[in-house]
């Protein structure tokens, strides 16, 4: 991906999934390109059709006033503005973080671990998992730290729609959104590597990644289905987590006083209650493992034996040193 024109790819794909007469352009009859012409389009960004071109081939990069006018031609959101912005602007450098990654995922996890009703993960711009609580692995295991979510999504598809109602939407949204949070960081070895990881593996990534959308959902809908309580009716929240390197963490959370509500304080029970016995299945194991009183008796004989034959051992063969030096001949006993 580091030879990739990604200015020109996403000016190309945006201005092919837009119709003329959304820009309020007459149709001059069929055409033999889908969406609009460079031309049509250099003519709504108010430049010249040749700077255009050199804009969509990569030579040149637009001003920032170039940016806000293609960003309105094009029909642009907030969010996909923002990739734009991104994409002109590769050299600038961000603020590193203050926290190093270790010390990031270790205060996280302590704090999703007291949400015991809420199912809540924190993420990387590659989808990794930082951390998790249990309510958030148990509906979905690919929210456990360590695991890769989008990539586990996509290679196991067959069972992540036995977990997603709305996959399809899911799949389309997580691609879109890997796009928002890479940025300019495309360039980034670790994430082309990624995203070429994953356009190798999965066809259905290859075709959403092809299309340039960008989309970061701070607030969705979720469908999930659980084995133990059945159908689950979910609001998403996504926010950025300070001082990290693009960490982003993702709460599920139910409206209040709905079934869904229920469901989830009857998955949380089970969850705790698992916990639970694990904890005691732990503790019964560390005890039959610790001496009984005979035992550690037994113990304290064997060991102070074994101290007396030591020094015992030790004054044999300083006395037979002792012999040999005077020249006094040892027992034949």
């Amino acid at each position: 991906m580091p030879s990739q024109n990604l200015l020109g790819a996403f000016l190309r794909a945006q201005r092919e999934h837009m119709r003329p007469e959304d820009a309020g352009l007459a149709d001059r009859g069929r055409r033999r390109v889908s969406g609009l012409r460079r031309e049509e389009l250099a003519m709504l960004a108010d430049v010249s059709p040749d700077y255009y071109i050199r804009l969509e081939q990569g030579r040149q990069l637009p001003s920032e006033r170039v940016t806000q006018a293609l960003a309105r031609a094009l029909q642009l959101d907030d969010i996909a503005t923002a990739y734009l912005y991104e994409l002109t602007r590769p050299g600038l450098e961000t603020r590193g973080s203050r926290r190093s990654p270790e010390s990031a995922a270790r205060e996280l996890q302590t704090l999703l671990d007291q949400w015991t009703t809420t199912p809540a993960w924190v993420s990387d711009r590659c989808a990794d998992v930082i951390a998790a609580n249990a309510l958030a692995t148990e509906l979905n295991p690919s929210y456990k730290p360590g695991c890769n979510s989008l990539r586990d999504q996509l290679l196991q598809e067959t069972a992540k729609r036995e977990i997603f109602i709305n996959y399809d939407e899911c799949i389309a949204d997580a691609v879109a959104s890997l796009r928002a949070r890479a940025g300019a960081h495309l360039h980034d070895p670790r994430i082309s590597s990624y995203i070429d990881q994953l356009t190798r593996e999965s066809p259905l990534f290859a075709r959403l990644w092809a299309r340039q959308e960008v989309r970061f959902h701070a607030a969705g809908y979720k469908r999930l289905h659980h084995p133990a309580v059945g159908r689950l009716d979910f609001r998403s929240e996504s926010m950025t987590v300070n001082d990290t390197d693009g960490y982003i963490m993702t709460l599920y959370y139910a409206e209040p006083g709905s079934l869904t509500a229920t469901k989830v304080c009857e998955l949380a029970a089970l969850v705790q209650s698992r916990q639970a016995q694990s904890l005691i299945s732990t503790e019964k194991q560390r005890t039959s493992l610790r001496p009984t009183p005979e035992q550690r008796h037994d113990n304290q004989q064997n060991a102070h034996l074994a101290l007396t034959a030591k020094h015992t051992l030790i004054g044999r063969r300083g006395y037979r040193r002792r012999e040999a030096s005077h020249g006094v001949p040892r027992s034949s006993a």
